[in-house]
């Protein structure tokens, strides 16, 4: 039932919240208040059923809704609103009590009793008033009319440019779509490339994997063979040592033979001189070789040269004879 705001008592006790107290749908006063769980606005419980029949959304454009009654906007306005009856009984009704005092009112509007007590002709003036009101509202529907069709052909005008343009816009969208379908088809294409890069990249992953393993595999061997070339090089090392230590001794030795053999020489000349009998002879003999070995390291000490031990042999056993020789003579 529809709560005109101007029935309302006190109309200036509520001057500051009547926006608050107004449905958003029928704009009367909220009847039976019911509001939105998601924007929290309050509508008249029949307003708001039967814009829910019709639409999913609520008025404010909240999705999924769900409307609950608001007792307590209820209970402030039952304590805060009155109203006079419209039917014109002298009776101030609270809120709670106004849908059932306007269903029960038994006080007759002004038309009805005005029927029963005029007269024919008074009945066929309120006719003709009907009738010129009827008339008046007719021409200012005419009129109306005109003005409609005015904008109408303004509207057609319009939507012919906006047909226009829509076709502008279609053939924008078709160009559009065109680009965006060789968009995609690079795009697929970009992805199959894609895919190519990540099979080849997994087999140069599985790739340096295997690289990774042989190369692992020859480190430790290269750690093996260093430790045996360091073995070797010790080996090599005490080997050189050991050559070294057996050329010294050689060394040692080959100069030890030939100081024996320098000393057996000697002896056999001592032992030839001792066998033969003249002894200041011998005695000159052995000077005279003496002079001659001091001589013989004086030339090779100069020269830097090295003989046999041979050669020297031969060289004394060629003196000796020499020597012999003389003697002989003598």
């Amino acid at each position: 039932m529809f709560l005109d705001s101007s029935l309302l008592v006190d109309k200036k006790k509520i001057e500051n919240i009547e926006e608050d107290i107004t449905c958003p749908i029928c704009q009367g006063v909220i009847n039976d208040p019911y509001f939105c769980n998601k924007c929290q606005n309050n509508f008249c419980q029949n307003c708001i059923k039967k814009w829910e029949s019709k639409n999913k959304e609520c008025p404010f454009r909240c999705k999924k809704p769900e409307y609950i009654p608001n007792r307590f906007l209820s209970k402030i306005f039952s304590e805060l609103l009155k109203f006079k009856c419209e039917k014109d009984c002298d009776k101030i009704i609270p809120y709670k009590d106004v849908n059932n005092h306007y269903k029960n009112c038994k006080k007759e509007d002004f038309k009805e009793k005005y029927y029963e007590c005029a007269t024919e002709m008074e009945i066929l003036k309120v006719q003709m008033e009907n009738y010129k009101d009827i008339e008046n509202e007719l021409d200012e529907i005419k009129e109306k009319n005109n003005d409609l069709e005015n904008e109408l052909d303004e509207i057609k005008e319009k939507n012919n440019d906006l047909e226009n343009e829509l076709d502008e816009i279609k053939e924008k969208n078709n160009d559009l779509q065109y680009q965006l379908d060789n968009a995609n088809q690079r795009n697929n294409d970009l992805e199959n490339e894609l895919d190519d890069i990540k099979e080849k990249n997994d087999d140069l992953e599985n790739e340096l994997d295997d690289i990774k393993e042989k190369n692992d595999y020859l480190e430790n061997e290269l750690d093996d063979i260093k430790e045996k070339n360091e073995g070797l090089i010790n080996r090599n090392n005490y080997l050189e040592k050991t050559v070294n230590e057996l050329e010294n001794d050689k060394k040692k030795l080959e100069n030890l033979i030939k100081s024996l053999e320098n000393k057996n020489n000697e002896l056999k000349i001592i032992d030839y001189f001792k066998n033969n009998n003249d002894v200041p002879n011998n005695l000159q003999r052995i000077n005279n070789i003496l002079e001659y070995k001091k001589k013989k390291k004086k030339k090779k000490n100069k020269k830097g040269r090295k003989k046999n031990v041979n050669n020297i042999k031969n060289d004394k056993d060629e003196e000796i004879i020499q020597n012999n020789n003389k003697t002989d003579d003598k």
